[in-house]
């Protein structure tokens, strides 16, 4: 949610994890990373295989630590969703 309360929408590519955790990635300078650090909250819409079928999921957010160096643990991290996507 953007700070006067409107939802603030794009496009992300997402990845669903064997916990059902779904994971996006964004960079710590984005209006997208502002707002979820703000009010950890979103909505994820992902379309289907017609303009009829889709799904939405609501739901907390949790964000992991900015990657800092090669070698950290956000960085093993981002190497997984990456694979994974």
């Amino acid at each position: 949610m953007r700070r006067d309360g409107r939802p603030q929408l794009s496009n992300v590519v997402h990845a669903v994890d064997d916990q059902g955790v779904i994971r996006i990635s964004t960079t710590a300078d984005r209006a997208k990373h502002a707002n979820l650090r703000r009010t950890p909250w979103a909505a994820l819409h992902v379309n289907g295989d017609s303009f009829w079928s889709y799904a939405v999921v609501e739901a907390d957010v949790t964000l992991s630590e900015v990657a800092g160096a090669p070698d950290d643990a956000a960085v093993d991290e981002l190497v997984e969703l990456f694979r994974a996507i």
